[in-house]
């Protein structure tokens, strides 16, 4: 690798270790003030409770359940019926 290019990754891995400890600091119960971000209860309990698998759960429901795609999962759901004689 070139020093350039190195000079380039440490750099990154800088700013990503510096953006981790700002959050960590933001998330952190003990050092939390009632005007500091985040504010609501109902978003720090999201916050802690989410995962990443449940996002991309929800980001998919949406994706299917769009009212777009409503007729063809209908048509879909049909035809396998008659397939199967139900």
């Amino acid at each position: 690798m070139s020093q350039e290019t190195e000079a380039r990754t440490e750099a990154a891995l800088l700013t990503m270790q510096r953006n981790r400890e700002l959050l960590w600091a933001a998330y952190s119960p003990s050092a939390r003030r009632p005007d500091q971000f985040p504010r609501s209860a109902t978003f720090r309990w999201l916050s802690s409770h989410l995962s990443v698998g449940s996002l991309a759960s929800t980001l998919v429901s949406a994706a299917v359940f769009r009212r777009s795609w409503l007729p063809l999962l209908g048509r879909l759901v049909a035809r396998r019926r008659t397939r199967h004689g139900g």
